[in-house]
């Protein structure tokens, strides 16, 4: 599929149109961006319904842009960013509440996106705009656009922030960037179509996915050299990286296969069966389990990194790209707290109606260290806004929003089933 949609895009662009057993770490979620349903699947990788047929593995179906692709999850949590290929967008998932709080405009025909480790940046890599565009994560706004990049298509940032690593799609070579400056580095060539890639975590190598070559290569990044090209499956896409930085994941999209290559020796591990075109791979921060987008399966395939064995197969929307680092820790109950009382600051209700609904969220942060104690003052704050959204004192809209965004806080807390 890659191969053909790379073909189409060039035709596209020629013409000059617009392209149409391990358990999991239980406190993680993963994002993934449903290019032909325009959805996010929200995925709680704790639920196993084999062992806990109870739980509910799909927490929420977002409805996002036109052809979402790429897609990363802020390091906290607190956030998903979906390139919308066919809207030059970017849209914006929070957490609480898992719902879209902004959509921004960036180049033609956005792919990757990544993060930056600080969380204070996201980049989006435009690959029919040769343009890079910078996202600062506190406005949500586009605050500077690296031009000239060619064909820019996956990306990632190295682990103290410096550097932005950028596969250039159809000149198979990739550009280090200087985040400081937002200005060019260096340029390394690697291998044909490189498309996914990925750094140690001691951001000392780069392994960038040659799809048309099937092999990785992988570049020193304190010489800027290319010390080893590692034969993969066919048509790899997806590069993940255990936490640990002990191995390295490759989603071979032409093999429907997850090669596993050991990072110290860059001997292939194993090869497993996955799904059917799998194109995102994404490794789990507690490094139990790597989750793999199958396109043309419409499900992610949950690999136990102990066993290197499926363990697990999630359905989600039509055609799961989900090209980036899709999983990232649920944020903190403290974290979704503080967000919340944030987004009620953000609404300027006026003191007659912010303060009191402050106060009782005030009092859940504070209630925090005792077990339970943080239930009472969230669900009163519920009650709150109910009793001003009645009375009219408060926009039905806000008011759904926010107790929306408090319920999701109050299961992460375990509150309970009431009727709150």
């Amino acid at each position: 599929m890659l191969r053909e949609h790379r073909l189409l895009v060039t035709c596209w662009l020629v013409l000059g149109l617009a392209l149409p057993s391990r358990a999991a770490d239980a406190a993680s979620l993963a994002y993934v961006a449903n290019y032909w349903s325009d959805t996010v699947s929200v995925v709680d990788t704790g639920c196993r319904r084999a062992t806990n047929p109870g739980c509910t593995e799909v927490v929420a179906t977002i409805p996002v842009g036109h052809h979402p692709y790429g897609i990363a999850a802020h390091p906290a949590g607190t956030a998903a960013y979906v390139a919308n290929a066919y809207d030059d967008s970017v849209s914006v998932i929070a957490s609480p509440g898992n719902h879209v709080v902004a959509t921004i405009a960036v180049g033609s025909l956005p792919f990757g996106v990544a993060v930056n480790p600080a969380g204070s940046r996201v980049y989006v890599a435009n690959l029919a705009g040769n343009s890079i565009s910078v996202i600062d994560t506190a406005s949500n706004r586009v605050v500077a656009t690296i031009h000239g990049i060619a064909s820019p298509h996956g990306l990632t940032v190295s682990p103290d922030g410096t550097r932005l690593y950028v596969g250039n799609y159809y000149s198979h070579s990739v550009t280090v960037i200087d985040t400081a400056a937002n200005a060019f580095y260096t340029l390394v060539p690697v291998g044909n179509l490189p498309t996914g890639i990925a750094l140690s975590p001691d951001g000392a190598r780069a392994y960038v996915a040659a799809f048309d070559d099937n092999n990785v290569s992988v570049i020193d990044t304190a010489s800027s050299d290319v010390i080893a090209r590692v034969p993969v499956g066919r048509g790899p896409a997806g590069v993940a990286i255990d936490p640990h930085g002990d191995a390295v994941y490759v989603a071979n999209m032409n093999d429907n296969s997850v090669s596993v290559i050991d990072a110290a020796t860059l001997a292939i591990l194993a090869t497993i069966p996955v799904g059917a075109s799998p194109v995102g791979v994404a490794a789990d921060p507690g490094g139990s389990a790597v989750h793999v987008a199958n396109s043309f399966d419409d499900n992610v395939s949950v690999i136990d990194t102990a066993s290197h064995q499926v363990v697990a197969t999630v359905p989600v929307g039509s055609g799961p790209y989900s090209y980036g680092a899709f999983v990232a820790r649920a944020a903190a109950p403290a974290l979704l707290l503080r967000n919340l009382l944030d987004e009620l600051r953000g609404m300027q209700l006026g003191p007659g109606v912010e303060s009191p609904l402050a106060a009782h969220l005030q009092q859940a942060i504070r209630s925090l260290a005792r077990a339970g104690a943080s239930c009472g003052p969230l669900g009163r704050f519920i009650d709150a806004v109910d009793r001003l959204v009645r009375s009219r004192r408060l926009p039905a809209v806000d008011g759904a929003t926010l107790v929306a965004d408090a319920r999701a806080i109050a299961s992460t807390l375990q509150c309970g089933t009431s009727k709150r």
